[in-house]
């Protein structure tokens, strides 16, 4: 019980001079949240669509002409 308790602060203060030392800025990797490149360049949505049956066979071989 008494290495549980010793442990546990020893512990809190450690984390307490980690909370008054840390960096006012941390650093932060380019590509995660909050870096500078974070979800730059993201690849475009795809606006293509399939088209339904009836719209092909609208614009396919109408009569036995070919479109031009």
């Amino acid at each position: 019980m008494l290495i549980r308790h010793l442990s546990q602060l020893i512990i809190e203060e450690t984390e307490s001079l980690l909370e008054k030392w840390k960096h006012p800025d941390p650093y932060r990797a380019p590509t995660a949240p909050g870096g500078s490149k974070y979800e730059r360049n993201l690849p475009v949505p795809s606006t293509e669509r399939e088209s339904p049956s009836f719209c092909l066979a609208k614009t396919s071989n109408l009569h036995g002409q070919h479109p031009s």
